[in-house]
């Protein structure tokens, strides 16, 4: 026979469910406060963000939980137990705080991660409005090559003078040759002290940058450097009024690049109105990379100068190359991992720009012909139907596919194709590529240096301004990054024509291959007269339909509608 509870049974099984439920919102309170304590600390690592959200979601979970069992140890309290009751109330105020902290914590940490969070000058920004996709494609290939992860801000300041000079840049190669030119020179360093500021490359580093030169005074740098996918926002577009010209700062700047043979597309990119407004140290003019056993394979030789001939390089046409590509598929060759590749190339020898005087979007023939070589690329099976940055590009500089040729700068070859081809199933490549001109001059990549039209202190801008781009002496920066004196150790192809020819690029990459003279002669055939500051956003969608063309899933006398659409919808520009 079931036996009667006692008197206070039924309360103590109350007071269980109150104690549970203020005991579980103590706990998941605790995990807030922790949260909150280390919120700040992990916001910049993308490793850590997934982690911490997750915990951010079950702490907020629990919290509720938290609630609901102190609110049910209430209810179900008799009034005589006052003790259960009293316990539930303190867990149902302790699980509000623990929600509002999970929620306030939660909300925060989201928009650290998308980078929305002020950077720099705290002023709002009065340039031109930045836009952001709205369709949602994936227009762009996200490197799998992780990137440092440098501090969002930070600051360094070199030589000890009086006089204060300012630069900005988005990494920490040129303060690092600030640092050289100051040691060099001990007379800049008593009269000059120069503040770097290296803050990340991304939005929050343009953002800041519009900010600070908007805002003008103290907060402005003298010195600003800018990368080559926004660089003509600043040379020559909304933002292009703040620079100051090179002949305004004292220096003979047409003198200074004749002399010094400055390649034309680093001129291109870095006048406004004929006026050079910025120049850059290095040359990233783009060469054919290719494997020379699958040369020797195919075409019977591997000496560049041959290839060169046989693949039209220089010519200004593809004709012999798509010859060469039906060459390489009997053999079961790729001639490029894909079409991408061949637009690179092709994109800035166009006539004319993207976007016309009166602000209307057009499409050159020349990059309109792109649509006929992706398809064709596609169709005859002459490439991996790779995109560049993604995993099977990668792939095919191990040699694992057989690949026959990129199209890249030395950096390419530097700091990726090198550490690639040794690595993977394919590996054992490194030593068997050689470097000859494209059909077609192009460059990938740079970065620029500018000054502030409102620098107090045009002297000593002017001199590392010369010193990092005009100056072509063997104690120039030029010719120390040419020789693999400064950073890493790598050599690097730099702007000065006349430094390059003093100059040994011998490489062992390229089988030992002096490569300078190939990239001195893509320095003469890429051109950087086309480009705006919308052409990253407007190649990448142009790029995209290409790829959809190619595939079959878009007709070709749709492309152009499509592409002109979905510019105006991301640029958020009107067509009247």
């Amino acid at each position: 026979m079931k036996k009667s509870p006692k008197d206070g049974e039924t309360e103590k099984k109350i007071s269980v469910a109150a104690v549970t439920g203020f005991v579980l919102s103590a706990v998941f309170l605790i995990v807030s406060v922790i949260a909150w304590m280390n919120i700040y600390s992990f916001s910049d690592a993308e490793d850590s963000a997934s982690v911490w959200m997750n915990l951010f979601r079950i702490s907020l979970a629990g919290t509720v939980a938290a609630l609901i069992a102190s609110a049910a140890g209430v209810v179900i309290s008799k009034v005589k137990d006052r003790n259960g009751k009293e316990i539930g109330v303190t867990g149902i105020i302790t699980s509000a705080v623990g929600i509002a902290a999970n929620i306030a914590a939660y909300a925060i940490f989201l928009n650290m991660v998308a980078g929305s969070v002020a950077v720099g000058n705290p002023q709002d920004n009065t340039g031109p409005e930045e836009t952001e996709p709205t369709s949602g494609r994936n227009y762009f290939m996200e490197t799998t090559i992780p990137d440092d992860i440098t501090p969002e801000i930070m600051t360094c300041i070199y030589g000890y003078g009086p006089e204060h000079i300012t630069l900005w840049s988005y990494m920490d190669e040129v303060p690092s040759m600030v640092e050289m030119y100051v040691g060099l020179h001990p007379e800049f360093a008593e009269k000059y002290s120069v503040e770097c500021t290296i803050l990340t490359t991304d939005y929050n580093y343009q953002k800041a940058l519009d900010n600070a030169l908007t805002g003008g005074g103290d907060e402005a740098p003298d010195i600003y450097v800018v990368e080559a996918s926004y660089a003509t926002k600043y040379t020559k577009g909304s933002m292009s009024e703040y620079a100051a010209a090179y002949e305004d700062l004292g220096i003979d700047v047409e003198t200074k690049i004749m002399e010094a043979d400055i390649a034309s597309f680093i001129v291109d990119v870095g006048s406004r109105n004929g006026e050079v407004v910025g120049l850059s140290y290095a040359a990233n003019s783009g060469a054919m990379i290719y494997r020379a056993s699958i040369a020797r394979e195919v075409f019977g030789t591997d000496d560049p100068v041959d290839i060169e001939r046989l693949l039209g390089g220089g010519s200004g046409s593809w004709d012999k190359f798509w010859i060469a590509a039906e060459m390489l598929k009997s053999y079961g060759y790729p001639i490029v991992t894909g079409s991408e590749e061949v637009w690179m190339v092709m994109e800035g020898n166009a006539e004319s720009g993207w976007i016309t005087e009166d602000g209307a979007l057009f499409v050159d023939p020349r990059r309109e012909e792109f649509l006929d070589y992706a398809k064709d690329i596609r169709t005859n099976n002459w490439s991996n139907n790779a995109r560049v940055w993604s995993d099977q590009w990668y792939t095919d500089m191990c040699g694992e596919n057989g690949c026959f040729c990129f199209f890249g700068p030395y950096w390419m070859i530097q700091y990726i194709m090198s550490g690639w081809s040794t690595t993977g199933k394919g590996a054992g490549t490194f030593g068997d590529w050689r470097v000859c001109t494209p059909p077609e001059g192009f460059f990938w990549g740079g970065s620029w240096l500018l000054a502030n039209r409102d620098t107090d202190n045009k002297e000593g801008v002017a001199e590392l301004l010369e010193w990092f781009t005009l100056d072509f002496s063997d104690t120039g920066l030029q010719y120390y990054l040419a020789n693999g004196v400064l950073g890493d150790g790598y050599k690097d192809t730099v702007a000065s024509n006349t430094v390059m020819r003093m100059c040994d690029g011998s490489d062992p990459f390229c089988g030992g291959q002096d490569v300078f003279p190939v990239f001195a002669e893509c320095n003469y055939f890429a051109s950087g007269m086309v480009f705006s500051e919308y052409d990253e956003l407007i190649g990448a969608i142009w790029v995209y339909e290409a790829y959809e063309y190619a595939e079959g899933h878009i007709k070709r006398n749709d492309v152009i509608d499509v592409f002109t659409n979905d510019v105006y919808s991301e640029l958020k520009l009107g067509q009247g």
